[in-house]
């Protein structure tokens, strides 16, 4: 039969359960936002936690995506929780070439066990999201065809994390326009990251028992 003081010892010395926490992952930042995580606002001033990528024949383009003023009257308007940015400086919105434009941030779960991390987050677009990669795989159903008019509903990723460094990719579609001027944009708002630590605390018990020897002498 077990003692009781035998569960205690047991129950004492189990690795105690990581603690789950919400936070923002070391790196990882909402569109717009200045490495004092207040909102940009110089628009000559590239995004620093966000790159873009762009290639079609001869045109290259990024790797510095530019924090941008909103267009009046079609794209929602810049706030604190998130801004527009894309591949243009100085505010200037421009007429980049049609095509598939790739806005990728990277941030670390160091620490944190990959499997049980969740990133929750909205976005807009012009003109639209088709595709999102984490670790350069796809990840299914995470796309907003809505374009700029609004935001996606939230969306959630919950899988395919590693430790270390991780790295988001939001493709981004300009649809030919003819003549007319065709601004680009993409807008990503964070809104909620959760991971257990991968550190256990262990609670170690120590009973020292001490035995007090006596003598006895007779005198006869």
């Amino acid at each position: 039969m077990v003692s009781k003081l035998a569960l205690l010892l047991a129950a004492l010395l189990s690795p105690l359960p990581a603690a789950t926490a919400s936070f923002t992952f070391a790196g990882l930042y909402s569109t717009g936002i200045a490495a004092n995580g207040a909102p940009m606002t110089s628009t000559s001033t590239a995004d620093p936690h966000w790159q873009l990528s762009y290639r079609d024949g001869s045109t290259t383009l990024g790797p510095a995506a530019y924090f941008t003023n909103a267009l009046a009257g079609t794209w929602i308007a810049n706030d604190a929780n998130s801004q527009w940015i894309g591949p243009v400086p100085n505010g200037v919105l421009g007429d980049p070439p049609d095509g598939d434009y790739n806005f990728t941030t990277t941030f670390s779960l160091a620490g944190l066990e990959p499997s049980s991390a969740s990133i929750t987050f909205a976005v807009s677009a012009d003109n639209y999201q088709p595709a999102t990669y984490l670790n350069d795989a796809l990840v299914p159903s995470v796309t907003w065809t809505g374009q700029f008019y609004s935001f996606s509903p939230d969306m959630t990723i919950a899988s395919g994390f590693v430790g270390g460094t991780n790295k988001l990719t939001f493709t981004v579609n300009n649809v030919p326009n003819g003549p007319t001027v065709n601004p680009i944009g993409f807008r990503f708002w964070l809104k909620a990251g959760s991971a257990s630590s991968t550190t256990t605390t262990t609670t170690t018990t120590t009973t020292t028992t001490t035995t007090r020897s006596t003598t006895t002498t007779t005198t006869t």
